[in-house]
C-alpha cells in the first residue's frame, strides 16, 4: 500500500506484507493426492476410478476392465497379523503396476479388491494384461521364502458406453467363478506357508515378499 507520494504523484513510501505460503501449498497438494489415492497401496481409489470412467469419450472405446481379488487375505491377517496382510496388499498393487499398461487406471476398489480400467483396449489386449498379471504371480510363487500370491480375476470388454456398475458386474461374476474354482488349492498353499512361518517365529518384512 502506498502511504506517501511525491508532489508529482510518484510513490515515496510503500508498506506491505509478505507471507510464505509454501507449507500451505504443500498441504493442499497432499490433500489433492489423498482425494484420489489409496494410502496403503499408493494406487488410485474408487472415487478416482469412477471419475475416470465418467470422463471417457467416444475415442476411448473399446474399454476393458479387470476385476481382481487377492485370495487368502483374511487367512494371512488371522495367521500372521495385519502387518503381513498389508504387505500382501502392497505386493498385489506392485504386481498390478507391472502388468498394466502405462496409461491404465489401477485402483484399489475396496478391501482386497482391485480394478484395472483400460482405455482403447479390446478383448485381446485385455487378455495380454491378464497373462502378464498371472505370470507375475507365478514368478513370485517360485521363491521359497515368499508368501504365495494368488489373484482371482475377471474381465469385461465393451465397444459402446455403458455404466461402470454394469462393467464391474460382468467382470465380478467371472472373478467369483475363478475364485471358487481355485479356492481349495490356493487356501491349502497359503495355510501351509502360514504354518511354516508360525513354527519358525517368522518376522515379517515387505522385502521378503
Amino acid at each position: 500500500k502506498v502511504i506517501s507520494r511525491e508532489k508529482d504523484g510518484r510513490a515515496l513510501r510503500i508498506v506491505g506484507l509478505h507471507t510464505d505460503i509454501t507449507e500451505l501449498h504443500n498441504a493442499q497438494e497432499r490433500l489433492n493426492y489423498l482425494a484420489g489415492h489409496d494410502t496403503l497401496t499408493g494406487l488410485h481409489n474408487r472415487f478416482f476410478l469412477e471419475e475416470s470412467f465418467r470422463m471417457l469419450g467416444p475415442e476411448d472405446f473399446p474399454v476393458s476392465l479387470i476385476f481382481v481379488d487377492t485370495d487368502g487375505l483374511k487367512m494371512v491377517n488371522d495367521g500372521l497379523g495385519h502387518v503381513a496382510g498389508d504387505a500382501l496388499l502392497r505386493q498385489t498393487a506392485s504386481i498390478l503396476r507391472r502388468a498394466a499398461r502405462t496409461n491404465d487406471v489401477i485402483s484399489r476398489f475396496g478391501g482386497d479388491e482391485f480394478v484395472i480400467l483400460m482405455r482403447k483396449c479390446d478383448a485381446k489386449g485385455c487378455a495380454k494384461v491378464l497373462e502378464r498379471l498371472h505370470n507375475q504371480c507365478d514368478t513370485i510363487n517360485e521363491r521359497p521364502l515368499s508368501l504365495p500370491i494368488f489373484l482371482s480375476t475377471g474381465r469385461a470388454t465393451i465397444e459402446t458406453p455403458t455404466s461402470l456398475e454394469h462393467l464391474i458386474h460382468i467382470a465380478d461374476l467371472e472373478m467369483l467363478a475363478a475364485k471358487s474354482e481355485q479356492r481349495e488349492r490356493t487356501h491349502a498353499r497359503i495355510r501351509e506357508w502360514i504354518n511354516i512361518c508360525a513354527a519358525d517365529s517368522y518376522v515379517y518384512h515387505d522385502n521378503r515378499l
